[in-house]
């Protein structure tokens, strides 16, 4: 029971991650900044990991688009 409740996780995190970090809902590198910080960061993490969430926009701007 235990391995089909993880594989159900699994399968929902996953199905999550695809939702929300869709190519269609991510906008091209010049607005990608400003949208990450200013919308996904605000909209989709808790206030206390904001930081967090800025500094993975950093990373992902500086990995796919410099």
């Amino acid at each position: 029971m235990k391995k089909v409740l993880l594989a159900l996780f699994l399968v929902l995190v996953l199905l999550a991650a695809i939702v929300d970090f869709s190519p269609a809902s991510i906008p091209p590198c010049d607005q990608y900044l400003e949208w990450c910080v200013f919308t996904y960061c605000r909209q989709y993490y808790n206030p206390d990991q904001y930081l967090q969430c800025v500094n993975k926009c950093a990373e992902n701007y500086a990995l796919n688009c410099l």
